[in-house]
């Protein structure tokens, strides 16, 4: 009859760690069609048993109207503090006041929410180790009889946390990057099944990350069933050294994100994460020292609360070559991030090293000239005569084509399993047609987004860049929701771009965290104001739209004060990365910077839509002076726009190119009286060019919004099939797997990732056009949904869920 489930708090399933005293609860239900669910109830208790006894000690919500089909509560109970928990479940009544009780239970757990709750220090290494790994470790007695156990803990650049030689959890490349200065996070881990009675080893490999110095803090809290508690921490000289731990290194030479692992066996510590029966030789031996308090990175602790990056399935290559005597080429026939896991035999010595790559030189060796200077390389040694199986753990490729080299004998083509790693985030979006092309092409716009979610958005996974820039995500964020559950990963990143922004002029980044580019940063850098109204839109989170509301507005206020005569002239991106033909000869990037489309047309234009999403968010929020005052500075932008781009003798705007029009369209921009003119020039521009797209990474995404808000959909969908070149098609003749990040087919040195992000904006139109699903305009959390495919003539049919 009814079916309640997916209890969710803070958009996660039983999470521990969330960072507000002010969870909100959601969930799902299915049900006949004679229900018509009105009311819910929420409980909440403190412990499951008080909560199936109907004793309800933290918060009944009451018999509440359900408003707007409204599945995101804020909890309205006792107040919470840190460490705090819950048990809770819905209730649901039906317009005929029929009772459904959920027979799922949620639980939700306080993160450390005050600094001040943190007793343990910052421990490392000051002079640093010549870029290995750290290892740290100490030993305690733990009593019997625990009754919860919580391991607060961060290694920056990224760590490995490990109890009585166990790896604790999945997680891999934790935690993930940050604004250091600003924010660091934590990561919060159930321990009690890790933990024995008597003498306990606590353990952690630390590498560098984007860090770049190995540093530690622990803190683990256990209570006891009679309610005692214990506390270790990391800690220096101080109560009997109990918390003072060791560090030494290891078997981890060096470490890069960009550069690779290179682990010698020789150095391994056999049993050093295990308990020792002589602990007196982890103090007093020559290769363990104590570890020191160090400086805090100064950003301020928070509980990760997004997902986490993780191994998420693996590959078996599908042929194995060998170019030159003893150099060993895998294909895996799919481009991807992550890295190679290798089983082989060795003697003492015996050196095994693995390149990874997207492309192949012409003798079949692995091509690296597009990695800048990442050299994407695993290397490892053996100590003895051995079996071993290796993968590393602080570094990630991005790559279809592994070489082997330094393996004694032929390798198996099991010899090595390529591990993907990414942000485990769900997948939510489903798209099927009948045209296989659509198909590969929503496959590889999904692959690309895999490689490319480790944390943040990155724009590359490959070569010694891997940022996430605002410019690429201003266009793909859209399909980003619709593909992938993203309700938790993007408000991570957009405390990233908060982090990166400058404090007194409000101007944003490039890139956030801010490692790249420039600051202020292009004006099309615009998506900390348009992923915020995605969020609301999609999963009715209203509460990103007031924390987010200051951010936003000193960013629009800062591309405001640049403004001469209501044109916003500042602009180095502009319409990235149009074909060849199109783009400044020897410019930056390159020759990324588009020849025929006015940067100021750009960067009014998204100032222009950066204004118009703040009137809508000021109207849900309720700031009617910020709202007026934006519609006012909109509609002035808009008058002087057309004043200045608007050709009359060619009937559109600028250079009249399929840039210009289409981004004026969709960012709505053409007056009632010139839509026909403009639509119908994009249109015969379009066609002119034989339905190859003369468009940047930007406009790439509007002109089919463009399209397709006029009904131009043959047009549309013939541009968007093309095979030859510039063209997605084109990529897939060149057997492309993942979306370039040009047109052209590039593999020197330069910018020309084979797996990059911006071109996968399209996705989000596969749904919103030929799927035809979309929220209506005045619904949130698709509470309204509109369901109007535009099927072109020479399409079967789509199949398609979100």
């Amino acid at each position: 009859m009814i079916n309640i489930f997916d209890l969710k708090t803070e958009f996660d399933k039983n999470p521990i760690g969330i960072n507000t005293s002010k969870p909100r609860f959601s969930w799902k239900y299915e049900c006949s069609a004679d229900i018509k669910i009105k009311y819910y109830q929420i409980k909440v208790s403190t412990t499951k048993k008080l909560l199936d006894k109907n004793k309800i000690d933290l918060w009944d919500s009451g018999k509440k109207l359900i408003i707007n089909n409204n599945f995101l509560i804020e909890y309205s109970g006792k107040k919470l503090k840190s460490r705090s928990c819950g048990f809770w479940k819905i209730i649901l009544y039906s317009k005929k006041s029929q009772e459904f009780v959920s027979n799922e239970v949620g639980y939700f757990e306080l993160s450390l929410l005050k600094q001040t709750d943190w007793l343990a220090n910052w421990i490392g290494f000051p002079a640093g180790r010549n870029g290995k790994a750290l290892y740290f470790r100490n030993s305690y007695e733990i009593q019997p009889n625990i009754f919860k156990s919580r391991a607060y803990i961060c290694g920056i650049g990224c760590y490995e946390f490990r109890i009585n030689g166990k790896k604790v959890g999945d997680r891999v490349l934790e935690p993930s990057q940050t604004q250091y200065g600003k924010t660091v996070l934590y990561s919060v881990y159930d321990i009690t099944n890790y933990l024995k009675t008597g003498k306990n080893v606590f353990g952690a490999i630390v590498g560098n990350g984007w860090y770049g110095m190995p540093k530690l803090i622990v803190q683990i809290e256990i209570v006891y069933n009679n309610g005692n508690k214990q506390i270790i921490i990391t800690d220096g000289r101080n109560n009997n050294d109990v918390n003072l731990w060791k560090v030494s290194d290891g078997p981890i030479l060096s470490n890069s994100i960009f550069d690779g692992e290179y682990y010698d066996a020789n150095y391994e510590k056999i049993g050093w994460d295990k308990p020792d029966k002589n602990e007196k030789d982890y103090i007093h031996g020559k290769e363990w020292i104590y570890s020191m308090v160090v400086d805090s990175p100064e950003g301020e602790l928070i509980s990760q609360t997004m997902e986490a990056v993780r191994i998420v399935g693996s590959l078996k290559a599908k042929t194995l070559t060998e170019p030159k005597p003893g150099v060993f080429v895998y294909d895996n026939e799919q481009n991807l991030s992550g890295w190679a896991k290798i089983t082989a035999k060795g003697k003492p010595g015996t050196k095994l090293s693995m390149k990874f790559s997207e492309t192949l030189n012409e003798d079949g060796t692995v091509n690296q000239e597009h990695l800048r200077f990442a050299l994407a390389k695993d290397t490892y040694i053996f100590s003895k005569n051995s079996k071993i199986t290796w993968e590393p753990r602080f570094t990630y490729h991005g790559f279809r084509y592994i070489q082997l080299e330094g393996y004694e004998g032929k390798p198996s083509i099991e010899a090595i399993k390529t591990q993907i790693v990414r942000s485990d985030l769900d997948v939510t979006g489903s798209f099927k047609s009948s045209n296989p092309f659509l198909n590969k092409l929503h496959k590889a716009i999904i692959w690309t987004e895999f490689s490319n979610l480790l944390g943040v958005p990155t724009d590359c996974p490959q070569r010694a860049e891997r940022m996430g820039w605002l410019n690429d995500m201003t266009a793909r964020s859209e399909e980003l929701i619709y593909n992938f559950n993203v309700s938790r990963f993007l408000p991570k990143w957009l405390r990233d771009i908060n982090d990166s922004q400058e404090s007194t002029t409000g101007a944003i980044s490039d890139t956030a965290p801010f490692r790249w580019g420039a600051r202020p940063g292009d004006p099309v850098c615009i998506c900390n104001v348009i992923i915020p109204w995605l969020l609301y839109k999609h999963y009715g989170d209203y509460r990103v739209l007031n924390e987010q509301y200051n951010w936003m507005k000193k960013s629009v206020q800062y591309f405001l004060s640049r403004l001469n005569n209501f044109i916003l002239e500042d602009s180095y991106i502009g319409d990235w990365a149009p074909p060849l033909n199109e783009a400044v000869k020897g410019s930056i990037g390159t020759s990324a910077v588009s020849s025929k489309t006015p940067g100021s047309l750009i960067s009014t234009a998204h100032l222009y839509h950066s204004l118009i999403l703040l009137t809508k968010i000021t109207d849900v929020i309720g700031l009617k002076d910020d709202n007026d005052e934006f519609l006012k500075i909109a509609s002035r932008i808009k008058k002087e726009f057309n004043k200045r781009f608007w050709d009359k003798k060619s009937g559109g705007y600028a250079s009249n190119n399929q840039a210009c029009n289409s981004t004026a369209i969709y960012m709505d921009l053409v007056p009632e009286n010139r839509k026909e003119n403009v639509i119908n020039n994009l249109v015969k521009n379009i066609e002119d060019h034989e339905f190859h797209l003369t468009t940047g990474n930007l406009s790439t995404k509007y002109i089919f919004e463009a399209l397709s808000k006029f009904d131009k959909i043959e047009t549309a969908y013939k541009l968007l099939i093309q095979r030859s070149y510039p063209s997605w098609g084109f990529m897939f003749e060149k057997g492309a797997t993942t979306i370039w990040e040009r047109w052209e087919e590039a593999t020197g040195f330069g910018m020309n990732s084979h797996n990059h992000g911006m071109y996968a904006s399209v996705g989000s139109w596969l749904y919103k056009s030929l799927a035809g699903i979309r929220h209506d305009e005045d619904s949130v959390g698709f509470s309204k949904i509109i369901i109007n495919p535009k099927i072109p003539s020479q399409l079967g049919s789509v199949k398609a869920s979100i």
